[in-house]
């Protein structure tokens, strides 16, 4: 019985293969017309679709770039308080008047990367990698360097150091980070936990990234390339073998890698490095204006088409913008007939060009569009900021202002939309004696509302010794008014 089956299972497959066959033949079934759909699907389209690159690629670019990447190792000393730690008379004050707080040193260590960028030991890394070092050490060649650091700015957490070689050292080739493309593959290359010269790729995410909070000037690349602890000033790298990022940060909420990291572009860094070298500080360009984006309640409220471009909230006094005719309220469009449209995107060109460059702003002011040429002036570094701000708006008082913006919004929890910061006191000053804090909102002066510096500026002109000045305060949910005397013998 079973043979009999198996018999008429054969034939029944027989009769099918012939069936297949013959409409083959008579041309009713046509094979042909599966392999075309398959030649012409877009997604196998070799225009749509490049070839991803081979193993050799990436092996050819690792063992360019692994020889310009060194690891970083740096040191500093930290004295703590022993009580800390669990000493016997801890939070004794009779112990801490007579015999003081017992200190330790500690010492403190950090890791990163750098690259090397000239044959006689010019390395480009990471601020953060190095500031506040004691001692710098780099590893190189399975030799170690010691190091120093040549120039550093933190406004973009880049910094140059040098070590001291007898051979001329390779160096890596930067590319223009300009020309990048989202879904550029890359690869990451730097010591991530110590391990030297690892090597990971990835894509281009996204270009231009900014409000970050990593640096006062952000353009970063960003990359799905891992990137963990010790990576930082590192080498991002295109098929080319050219450095196009400087690796900074990551996005994590673990401390390691999750897929989202931040590379320093190429050109920017390019900038900075060539700055620190020739002056061991970044010189900047300034136009002197207080800027914010706009969202599309200020547009309808100010009357403008689109919300990209940059408000001027405010314009320095005796600044390159002021001497240029630039004045509060101007909407920025364009820079040198160039489009711009956040504020990020602004500072970075503007700081970006040399001092003594004339610039063209294409600006919308009461609804008309309008140019306006400035000469730009050189940034002041910090310090000589800070000294103007308190000499022109608080010296008497003893205090340094800024206005209000989401950053000093975030920092001190402000949900304000007008007023000035106060971002320094002087001890001992008017304002500190009466009981004035960091971090205190000025809503108004002598009951008049505060929006900006200039107003501030005007009031304070109008203050004379013995006078005595009424602040409104803002300060958390409350809000107080201060009376500060002026000093007759100021």
């Amino acid at each position: 019985m079973t043979k009999a089956k198996n018999i008429a299972s054969l034939s029944i497959l027989l009769l099918v293969i012939g069936l297949i066959a013959g409409l083959i033949i008579a041309g009713s079934l046509d094979l042909s017309r599966f392999i075309v759909a398959e030649e012409e699907s877009p997604v196998l389209s070799k225009e749509l679709s490049p070839a991803l690159p081979g193993s050799s690629t990436f092996i050819q670019v690792a063992k360019t770039v692994k020889p310009v990447v060194v690891t970083i190792t740096s040191e500093r000393s930290v004295r703590l308080d022993q009580f800390q730690f669990g000493f016997p008379f801890e939070g004794d004050q009779f112990w801490n008047r007579f015999f003081g707080s017992p200190e330790r040193e500690f010492k403190e260590q950090g890791l990163g990367s750098g690259v090397i960028i000239s044959s006689d030991g010019y390395i480009l890394t990471n601020n953060h990698v190095v500031t506040q070092a004691d001692e710098i050490t780099v590893r190189y060649n399975k030799k170690r360097y010691d190091a120093r650091i040549m120039g550093k700015d933190q406004k973009t957490d880049l910094a140059v150091i040098k070590i001291n070689v007898e051979e001329d050292l390779p160096y890596a080739r930067l590319g223009d980070s300009d020309k990048l493309e989202v879904g550029e593959w890359v690869l990451a290359v730097g010591a991530p936990f110590g391990l030297e010269h690892s090597v990971t790729a990835g894509i281009i995410s996204a270009i231009g990234r900014a409000n970050i909070n990593l640096a006062d000037y952000e353009d970063f690349i960003q990359t799905d390339a891992a990137i963990n602890p010790g990576n930082s000033g590192g080498a991002l790298v295109n098929l080319k073998g050219e450095v196009i990022g400087i690796n900074t940060a990551i996005a994590s909420q673990s401390g390691a890698y999750q897929g989202v990291g931040f590379a320093i572009p190429s050109n920017m860094a390019r900038n900075i490095m060539e700055s620190l070298m020739e002056h061991g500080h970044v010189i900047r360009g300034w136009l002197g204006i207080m800027i914010q984006n706009v969202n599309e309640d200020l547009a309808q409220a100010m009357n403008l088409e689109s919300t990209e471009g940059i408000l001027v909230s405010d314009v320095m006094k005796d600044s390159p913008a002021e001497s240029g005719g630039v004045e509060r309220g101007d909407f920025i469009i364009k820079l040198n007939d160039e489009p711009v449209r956040e504020t990020a995107e602004l500072r970075n060109k503007i700081a970006a060009t040399k001092p003594g460059t004339e610039v063209e702003l294409t600006i919308i002011r009461k609804g008309k569009e309008r140019k306006v040429k400035v000469k730009l002036g050189t940034l002041p570094d910090e310090d000589e900021l800070a000294l103007d701000v308190s000499k022109e708006s608080g010296h008497r008082l003893g205090i340094q202002v800024e206005p209000l913006t989401d950053r000093l919004a975030l920092e001190f929890g402000l949900d304000e939309e007008d007023g000035l910061v106060i971002v320094d006191i002087e001890p001992g000053s008017p304002a500190d004696e009466a009981g004035l804090r960091i971090g205190d909102l000025i809503k108004e002066f002598n009951q008049k509302p505060l929006n900006n510096l200039n107003e501030y500026r005007e009031q304070m002109d109008k203050v004379k010794k013995g006078d005595i000045v009424l602040l409104l305060i803002q300060r958390g949910e409350s809000s107080f008014f201060a009376a500060i005397p002026i000093p007759e013998n100021e």
